[in-house]
């Protein structure tokens, strides 16, 4: 299992360390029925686990998918926490229990937020508004192929408030795409 992260290469490695003490290397478990297997969106979790996003890429691409896992480095055990499909995740923000929050996903262009739950990334329950320009900030999540994202602001880097009820994020209503 790769680290992936564009600021450092394809082929990184996860690493933990105490301030000041010797680095070691995390071995995490592979991930069955993949080809290869990359990890992005480290975070610590509420429970203090490690959270991880891993993108499978499978024999056939068609069949590639982006999942959240927690990771135990105590035990070294993996526990899933919600299938993303073909999504990556660019930034996800757990409540507290681990059973909802929201996740970001950015093309390039366009970006946008959706709710998130143990199913996966879903609606919005309406449009927002922000500073007078109103969207639907989770189109980048469920628009139909070609789809384009000229008419919509952007939303990225959820953060949840140790509450789970307040949510932090960077917004930029008049992007257009």
């Amino acid at each position: 299992m790769v680290l992936d992260d564009p600021k450092f290469g394809p082929d990184n490695e996860v690493w933990r360390t105490k301030t000041g003490g010797r680095a070691e290397r995390v071995t995490l478990p592979d991930q069955s029925g993949c080809r290869r297997t990359t990890v992005r969106n480290l975070q610590a979790l509420p429970d203090g686990r490690l959270g991880l996003g891993r993108w499978c890429s499978m024999e056939d691409p068609k069949q590639d998918y982006f999942d959240l896992v927690a990771y135990d480095p105590a035990t070294a055990r993996m526990e899933p926490l919600a299938v993303l499909g073909g999504t990556p995740a660019s930034d996800v923000a757990w409540a507290p229990g681990l059973r909802e929050g929201y996740v970001s996903h950015g093309t390039g262009i366009c970006a946008g937020i959706a709710r998130l739950s143990r199913d996966g990334a879903g609606r919005m329950a309406e449009p927002v508004t922000f500073d007078g320009h109103t969207w639907v900030v989770d189109f980048t999540w469920f628009r139909q192929a070609g789809a384009v994202c000229t008419a919509d602001g952007r939303v990225e880097r959820p953060v949840l408030r140790k509450d789970g009820k307040s949510l932090l994020l960077f917004a930029s209503p008049t992007s257009q795409g």
